[in-house]
């Protein structure tokens, strides 16, 4: 790249040449643009904006150049929307390539190449003009990759009013879908306090919001959410706080692996797998090295308190009645694939989907407790953690 002060005037040359050359440029026009942006003067930008005009040929040029500038100006603290108001010319120019990106995000007709390149220039647009059509693709677009990166943009977006849609669909959402949601409702104050009346009414379980997420909340710089977050979510963990505290002696008992390899099989074995033994519908327990005694007795008698969203449970049922429970493991625009107890897979098409819903929490049952003892859940966790030497070639790590 050309030293700083030259870079304006390079790029307004290379636009001058052929579409079809400068299309294959399109990461060089990007990194000048960003360059030339930044500059404080902001000198020879609007001989790249007039160079620009007459590359109408190919959109790629336009876009990577929009996008460039738009990172530039950020650091300047200038939105590109607004950078060229005073210049009337350039000015009305950089508003209708705008609005233009709007337009081809939304539409379900363009190339979806060119609706994702549209999206990632909606990130400069005046939040009045984009919010729309982004909730929009957000909450109804069939295409999985840019209802994602609709969400990645709103997460920048100053209005707190569109939580509501996001929360109304939370309920039906994909595990994806929902955390990029999550991350929508908690960028901004306004849509973090919508987010906590969800809690507070009911409509979102506390479980739903995942451990990360949840310590955002209940260390939040605004003291009112603060109070707020820890009042909701630390009252959802009391009760099983307290069986968590009844079971603590499972971690100093003595503790026979063999036993509960038997437990394991008898209790475990149609949702975890162990070695050759059972199947993986929920989180994998397999690999226990890393995790203590104390982190799998959590685990297991109080499975929603760091459930991931990919483990969350969803209840389907079909226009014909059919209903099914599971972790959903794969989507696309088509369909979605459940998998089930006993790890069978059901792929159902959303066109046969009447309802679909997260129970908002994990397939793993509260209240493991009332099957078994705390003599037995030290023989389970010695199980868990020295499985793999049960046949006697490593020293079995005797105890919990």
């Amino acid at each position: 790249i050309a030293a700083r002060e030259q870079t304006a005037p390079l790029l307004a040359q290379l636009l001058g040449g052929p579409s079809s050359a400068l299309s294959r440029q399109t990461a060089l026009l990007e990194a000048l643009a960003d360059v030339a942006a930044a500059r404080p003067d902001g000198v020879g930008l609007p001989a790249v904006l007039t160079a620009l005009q007459a590359q109408t040929g190919d959109r790629k040029i336009r876009w990577a150049v929009l996008r460039g500038l738009g990172q530039g100006l950020n650091r300047r603290v200038l939105p590109l929307r607004t950078a060229f108001k005073n210049d009337a010319t350039n000015g009305s120019l950089v508003t209708q390539w705008l609005a233009e990106a709007v337009s081809i995000a939304g539409d379900p007709k363009a190339p979806p190449a060119d609706r994702v390149a549209a999206l990632q220039i909606c990130r400069y647009v005046d939040p009045q003009v984009s919010t729309g059509p982004l909730v929009d693709i957000a909450l109804k677009d069939p295409d999985t990759a840019l209802q994602s990166l609709a969400l990645e943009m709103l997460a920048t977006s100053p209005q707190p009013e569109f939580a509501a849609p996001l929360l109304t669909r939370f309920p039906a959402a994909p595990p994806a879908w929902r955390r990029g949601a999550l991350d929508v409702l908690l960028s901004n104050e306004g849509r973090t306090k919508a987010l906590l009346d969800a809690v507070e009414r009911g409509d979102l379980k506390p479980a739903e919001i995942d451990p990360a997420r949840t310590q955002r909340l209940v260390a939040h710089r605004n003291a009112d959410i603060k109070a707020r977050a820890q009042k909701l979510l630390a009252a959802a963990t009391a009760e099983r706080s307290a069986v968590l505290k009844d079971y603590q002696r499972a971690l100093t008992v003595k503790a026979d692996p063999h036993r509960g390899r038997a437990l394991f099989e008898k209790q475990c074995v149609t949702c975890h797998r162990v070695g050759d033994r059972g199947v993986n519908i929920g989180p994998d327990i397999a690999d226990t090295r890393t995790k203590t005694p104390d982190a799998l007795l959590t685990a297991i008698l109080d499975p929603n308190r760091a459930v991931d969203n990919n483990s969350f449970g969803y209840a389907v049922i079909t226009q014909d009645g059919k209903a099914f429970t599971g972790i959903i493991t794969a989507e696309t625009s088509a369909s979605i694939t459940l998998r089930q107890a006993e790890g069978k897979d059901q792929t159902i098409l959303r066109s046969e989907i009447e309802e679909l819903r997260s129970t908002g929490l994990s397939l793993m049952p509260v209240g493991f407790e009332k099957n078994i003892t705390v003599e037995q859940m030290a023989d389970l966790i010695s199980f868990l953690k020295n499985w793999r030497y049960l046949d006697g070639s490593v020293p079995i790590e005797v105890g919990p």
